[in-house]
């Protein structure tokens, strides 16, 4: 009797053993499935920003081409001013930015573009050691939907106002802090703290405030906005490995 009630034990036992290791098992492999999402969540969101800057690129090729065949047809008195103009406008918007990143230099150069078919001032200051240490894929996630965002929102504001954005990037010992400020329709943004971003709806001031959030998240950062009268400040800041 003794014999089976030992024999019952080490079963019971095994059995516990058995199942405490699927356990694990399934604990483990849904925990690496999660992961895995979130990477593929990752490619998809630096994916789709990518793709929104070759597509600015090639709408830009597409219209110095028209802008180029134009000038064949021109009269001989305008044919020098437009090509100065044309010349000035690809140097204002190429040559000219060098922050010392040059995935920071492309989105830059995209976003100028941008910025000056919707009649928007863009200036900025970065003048880096050399390549940021991001991901380019983060990189693109918080400063292109940063850009996109302050020019969504400068972009309600009559053509006769001013419309302006200024960005700056901060590099620090322990840290980096992209920072865009834009101009908004006077009293159309709310008082925000600058610690949490829990009283901004994301619809507030344009998409792509969840892919910022998760992109600075991914690198020990964080995300805080400010708003005056007629501006609107974003402050991203992410740890310097």
């Amino acid at each position: 009797m003794e014999i089976i009630s030992w024999i019952l034990l080490c079963m019971a036992l095994f059995l516990i053993i058995v199942l405490v290791w699927q356990l694990r098992k399934n604990f483990l492999l849904a925990q690496e499935n999660r992961e895995l999402a979130q990477a593929v969540h990752v490619l998809e969101e630096g994916y789709d920003t990518l793709s929104k800057m070759n597509d600015a690129l090639h709408e830009e090729r597409h219209n110095s081409y028209n802008q180029l065949v134009t000038l064949l047809g021109s009269e001989p008195n305008c044919l020098r001013q437009n090509l100065e103009e044309l010349i000035g406008l690809q140097k204002e918007t190429v040559d000219s930015i060098h922050t010392g990143d040059p995935y920071l230099d492309a989105i830059l150069r995209v976003k100028t573009i941008q910025s000056m078919k919707a009649n928007i001032r863009l200036e900025y200051a970065a003048s880096l050691p050399g390549k940021l240490p991001l991901p380019p894929l983060d990189l693109c996630s918080i400063v292109a939907n940063m850009l996109d965002n302050a020019i969504e929102a400068s972009g309600r504001i009559p053509e006769e106002k001013d419309r302006w954005i200024h960005f700056t990037v901060d590099r620090k010992k322990d840290f980096i802090l992209f920072i865009v400020t834009n101009s908004i329709i006077p009293g159309s943004m709310p008082k925000l703290s600058l610690d949490t971003t829990k009283k901004d709806p994301d619809h507030m001031h344009g998409v792509g405030i969840k892919s910022i959030r998760a992109a600075v998240l991914r690198n020990g950062g964080s995300l805080s906005h400010e708003s005056t009268e007629d501006t609107f400040i974003t402050r991203a800041m992410v740890q310097n490995p």
